[in-house]
């Protein structure tokens, strides 16, 4: 799972919970009880599934001192250790390379930090990757590029490993490889299945693609949302033929062309959110989560609700996410509390 950064409020007083159900059953198994009083704005596991990070406000560490850090869970055991890092602010976004080695953070201090997976060692540190706060991380999975998004307007692009260029490639080291400037600040990223495409999501509530390669933007690739100053949600299909995106309500589009096919009536009493919105990797079904508490599965053939989850959680759904399999959904609040559901939602 991974949930970016936006809107995501800061200086609540809470306890972070997080739970795993069994995904045939339904039943709960553990409980993850995290020493966090604010939310959990990034969630990130490894591709075996074995290891969860959690990160966002202060997070209280072995000597009871409370900093920017990061929660490393045991999916199986529910055992924790605390990654101490010296991020200044709230950890906005996480990303893993894909050989789930290292793990990568982003911060609004406009810090970017390596950690080794296995140790929990820091291995570089990234003062000033961009001129202003990191709103988002996204990894090429093909050949380990990371991107990073900035309120400053920019999206910048880093080499995780050496791809031939270098004699000599430090652990964890990461390397500028060239910075996009975009018409407005990209509030989200998106990776196409095939690693050839960005899309973002900006402050102006407009969808842009760039062509990853030469990070030049796609202009024959043109949404108008007509979605004014509602927040904006978007995702897409695992075989990058649809761009899903949600406000007060829900549209699809061609991703290859920029038409819009079909425009559902959004059932949330209120709008869905940046990180509000997700697909199935089948493509079949849509998951949308607001304000409101609700948490929907909708059919992308009828475009109507399948499953309706009333008061999912106790506070607004801020956002969620979907396992790679499918068989789980991952739904978090603005209290810091995160669940993780059964993919139909009628088991919890």
């Amino acid at each position: 799972f991974s949930a970016g950064a936006g809107g995501f409020p800061r200086g609540l007083n809470c306890n972070v919970n997080i739970s795993c159900w069994d995904q045939e059953t339904g039943a709960l198994k553990t409980v993850f009880k995290d020493a966090s009083k604010d939310p959990i704005t990034s969630l990130a596991v490894t591709q075996d599934g074995r290891q969860l990070f959690s990160a966002g406000g202060r997070t209280e560490n072995a000597g009871g001192n409370r900093d920017f850090s990061i929660t490393q869970w045991n999916v199986a055991s529910g055992v924790k250790q605390i990654i101490e890092l010296e991020h200044k602010d709230t950890i906005t976004a996480l990303a893993i390379t894909p050989d789930d080695k290292i793990l990568i953070s982003a911060s609004q201090d406009k810090s970017i930090i390596t950690i080794d997976i296995t140790t929990g060692r820091v291995l570089s540190t990234i003062e000033d990757a961009h001129d202003d706060s990191i709103c988002d991380l996204a990894m090429n999975t093909d050949n380990a590029q990371l991107v990073s998004a900035s309120e400053d307007g920019s999206m910048s692009f880093w080499e995780t490993r050496n791809n031939g260029n270098q004699k000599y490639w430090p652990k964890g080291a990461l390397q500028h490889s060239r910075t996009v400037r975009t018409t407005a600040t990209p509030r989200a990223l998106l990776l196409s299945s095939d690693n050839s495409t960005i899309l973002t999501a900006d402050r102006r509530f407009d969808i842009t693609t760039f062509d990853f390669n030469s990070g030049a933007p796609c202009l024959d690739r043109k949404y108008q949302t007509n979605f004014g100053t509602h927040p904006l949600a978007i995702c897409v299909s695992n075989d990058g033929t649809r761009l899903f995106s949600g406000s007060s309500y829900i549209s699809v589009w061609n991703a290859a062309t920029g038409e819009q096919q079909a425009e559902w009536e959004c059932v949330h009493d209120g709008c869905i959110e940046g990180q509000g919105l997700g697909v199935s990797p089948d493509g079949t079904h849509v998951y949308s989560a607001a304000r409101d508490r609700k948490l929907i599965r909708w059919s992308v053939a009828t475009g109507k609700p399948v499953i309706i989850v009333n008061d999912a959680h106790s506070a607004p759904l801020l956002a969620l996410a979907i396992s790679p399999d499918g068989t789980r959904v991952l739904s978090c609040d603005s209290n810091g509390s995160t669940k993780v559901w059964t993919a139909g939602l009628d088991q919890q």
